[in-house]
């Protein structure tokens, strides 16, 4: 699909032909795709074994609201992928938002917020309105771009990562990941913030907004600065692993988590810690 705008109340989107082979690669191109009911885009392996990917904003960038009902996107990796391969990508300042309360959008596979590969970043993720998104492998956000953000906002409003959260990767800044106003983000492996990059923010505020994660690490790549976590305003970060915040063999430092507010936490409920010594976690600051 390119330049313009497409409404539609329920869409079966597929590049697979009658003998179950994929055929080519599914594109939303410079222009804006609303679906405001139960809707799958489906994309498959072709037969010279292409990997299965749907772009967002492949030639520029593009707009996919999904607004109401159960949508789901569909893409189905290689014999012999790994479970990065084969992904849903964002990129050219491209933006995908799931909206309202009976809204649920789900995502089998790996998800990319801006990777190099196939554009720039300045693209962004927007869970709002008591809308529910589910990633069904991992959440990948600034791999070699800038500028790529995730908010979760409003009660109710959900993110579900079955996998790990990559937050920045590749020398690349200032991406980042929210979650404010009762919004809520789970996810089931580690959390990742400022993998070899500097200047990258997760950020949780408000009543209500909530983190769980299976472990949590701040750090960057030699010589990279300044992953922040910020929790306030009455926000709960959990996490169920290990820790790591930094690491001075390698240059890391000067990475934070910070609490702040009347009735914020962070918990730990089981695994060991790491910390550089130039980093730091501000435990309960008013």
């Amino acid at each position: 699909m390119g330049a313009g705008a497409l409404t539609v109340n329920s869409l079966v989107l597929t590049n697979v032909d009658a003998t179950g082979n994929g055929v080519n690669y599914l594109t939303l191109n410079g222009g804006t795709l609303n679906i405001y009911s139960d809707s799958e885009i489906r994309r498959a392996t072709n037969n010279a074994g292409d990997a299965a990917h749907f772009f967002v904003g492949a030639s520029g960038p593009s707009t996919l609201n999904i607004l109401g009902g159960t949508t789901r996107i569909s893409t189905y990796p290689r014999t012999g992928d790994t479970e990065y391969q084969t992904c849903v990508n964002l990129c050219n300042g491209s933006t995908l938002t799931v909206n309202g309360p009976a809204t649920v959008w789900t995502n089998n596979w790996t998800f990319y917020l801006g990777w190099n590969t196939y554009g720039a970043g300045n693209n962004r993720l927007i869970v709002t309105n008591g809308a529910t998104a589910r990633m069904g492998k991992h959440l990948l956000v600034g791999r070699g771009t800038v500028g790529n953000n995730v908010t979760v906002t409003g009660t109710n409003s959900a993110l579900y990562v079955a996998g790990n959260m990559t937050l920045t990767k590749y020398n690349f800044i200032n991406n980042t990941v929210k979650i404010l106003n009762g919004g809520n983000l789970t996810v089931g492996g580690a959390v990742q913030v400022g993998s070899e990059s500097s200047s990258t923010l997760l950020q949780i505020d408000g009543a209500g907004s909530s983190l769980i994660t299976g472990g949590l690490e701040l750090w960057g790549g030699a010589n990279m600065t300044g992953s922040v976590v910020l929790v306030s305003g009455g926000a709960q970060l959990t996490h169920n692993g290990f820790l790591r915040i930094g690491s001075v063999a390698t240059g890391h430092r000067y990475n934070m988590i910070r609490v702040s507010g009347t009735n914020s936490s962070f918990t730990r409920t089981v695994g060991g810690a790491d910390k550089g010594a130039q980093d730091t976690i501000f435990d309960a600051v008013a």
